[in-house]
């Protein structure tokens, strides 16, 4: 059954969600103390994303549009990471406006907003959300989002049922030597909000054989200030020793560090380069790698800056949330 009921309620949601982060009445000290990397500019960020982009009214309609008719709401498990703050929004949304309630399994990572958010939802549409912190039972499908090493765990608990399980995603960035400052900082802000940590975020880059990286470094240097001080900069001194031990192709401003390396996998608080020749260099790298890949970003596609504020339907790793919800 298509829900406009539910998409009215969800704008209420998204109205009073922007108020609360207008005055900052949000439990900033209690999220941090619970996951040290969710610092208040990283919470607000990804407040004003989920009502900016997730909530936004056009495309919870055309997500509704896409539903196919249904007579009966099912209870779908929702299990979701906790790399990123409310990393689960966008599927709780697309469950909601497709008449299914949710049982919500909280990441010890993000337990806190959680349950802040699914408390604000549920003053809006009451009884269609539950937190739960025992096994998960009583469930007709669900939505599991976690390592590769947690896929096996997944299966077993939740692969008899109908179900959609995440894995290890990787993003990247293409750059061709056209960029200005503008597009550069666009580009730090997709490798550095939420601390390089969500799988949108762009971990690896494409640059040409000549390129400079100063350009790089230069514009990530505005976000350092954002960033969880202590945590980043004793991960970074550590992860930069062992690139130098490796005698690896590295470089580092003390913050950040650029490796070259062709691998989807760099450690934290650093983004691997690869360097092209030709276009049919990348569009060899990304055929290779597009089973690993959750986005990709570069000014010839307009989206640099935006792969940490998708819209409800840019689904994670392309599985179309509608007709999976659509099918129960």
């Amino acid at each position: 059954m298509r829900s406009y009921p539910t998409l009215e309620a969800l704008l209420r949601v998204k109205e009073e969600f922007t108020h609360c982060l207008e005055r900052e009445d949000l439990p900033y000290y209690r999220a941090s103390q619970e996951n040290a990397w969710f610092t208040k500019s990283q919470i607000n960020h990804r407040i004003q994303c989920i009502c900016d982009g997730l909530l936004q009214e056009s495309t919870m309609k055309e997500f509704l549009a896409s539903c196919k008719e249904s007579s009966e709401g099912k209870t779908i498990a929702l299990i979701p990471s906790g790399n990123i703050p409310l990393s689960f929004a966008s599927d709780l949304i697309c469950i909601l406006l497709a008449g299914h309630n949710a049982l919500v399994k909280p990441s010890s990572k993000d337990s806190v907003l959680t349950a802040y958010f699914v408390e604000l939802i549920n003053s809006h549409l009451p009884n269609r959300v539950l937190l739960i912190s025992d096994r998960i039972s009583n469930y007709d499908a669900s939505i599991a989002t976690g390592s590769d090493q947690a896929q096996p765990y997944f299966t077993q608990y939740f692969g008899k049922k109908p179900h959609v399980f995440r894995r290890n995603r990787r993003s990247v960035g293409i750059l061709r030597g056209e960029e200005n400052t503008n597009d550069f900082e666009k580009l730090a802000e997709d490798i550095l909000r939420y601390h390089g940590m969500g799988c949108r975020n762009i971990h690896h880059l494409i640059v040409p054989k000549e390129f400079a990286l100063d350009p790089i470094f230069e514009a990530c240097s505005s976000l350092y200030p954002e960033l969880s001080e202590h945590l980043w900069k004793e991960n970074h001194q550590y992860r930069y020793t062992i690139s130098l031990m490796n005698k690896e192709v590295s470089f580092s401003d003390g913050w950040l560090t650029l490796r070259e390396a062709d691998d989807l996998n760099p450690p934290l608080t650093c983004v691997n380069v690869t360097r092209y020749t030709t276009e049919d260099d990348i569009e060899d790298f990304i055929h290779k790698h597009r089973e690993s890949l959750q986005t990709v970003v570069s000014k010839k596609m307009g989206n640099l800056g935006q792969a940490q504020n998708p819209s409800l339907l840019d689904y994670a790793d392309g599985v179309d949330l509608a007709e999976f919800l659509s099918s129960l």
